[in-house]
């Protein structure tokens, strides 16, 4: 019986090595199937394997803790995600030590205008490298997220209503509709 086989996106003879002895199965490169070899534009293997995979990479800002995932400002494919957990250190860090903070605790943080002005310079730059940007508040607690939100559609020169408004709009169109809580927004 013949071991498995498997097509790597990759024509570096040491990479197929180690990864044929790593898996025990023949690795074949793209290139011997006719597939031309993918282009590794960015700095790092991991941002270039989520590159040839098709799959975004997404940008996290978190708080600086020890177990902090880094900030990397880069677009792997035409879809760019920024996703925004706050910056509420205290929250982060007791879990870190074994406590099981509540989502209030942990996310419980209010983005100022000059840290927003940092985060839209790098949402700029993944729309400089990606067609598409999302920018997702993971600060959920409270009214933080929608209040972050329009703060960042200021900052991109786009229209934003104000909060009080909106909120009543929602409020009144929610009130339509059945299947959502009625104190939702209390």
């Amino acid at each position: 019986m013949e071991p498995p086989e498997l097509v790597l996106a990759s024509g570096n003879p040491g990479k197929l090595r180690e990864i044929a002895a790593l898996l025990s199965m023949r690795v074949i490169p793209q290139a011997q199937l006719g597939i031309a070899e993918a282009e590794e534009p960015h700095a790092t293997f991991l941002e270039n394997a989520l590159a040839k995979a098709r799959l975004a990479a997404v940008c996290v800002d978190a708080p600086p803790t020890p177990n902090a995932i880094p900030r990397v400002v880069e677009a792997t494919t035409g879809t760019a995600i920024l996703r925004l957990h706050g910056r509420n250190a205290a929250g982060w860090l007791a879990q870190l030590h074994g406590d099981e903070p509540s989502v209030q605790a942990k996310y419980d943080y209010l983005y100022s205008e000059d840290e927003l002005v940092e985060l839209v310079g790098d949402a700029r730059i993944l729309g400089a490298k990606a067609k598409r940007v999302f920018v997702v508040f993971n600060n959920n607690n409270r009214d933080y997220p929608a209040l972050n939100a329009l703060m960042v559609r200021r900052l991109l020169g786009q229209p934003a209503g104000d909060f009080e408004s909106l909120k009543a709009a929602w409020k009144t169109g929610r009130r339509a509709r059945k299947d959502l809580p009625p104190d939702l927004l209390r």
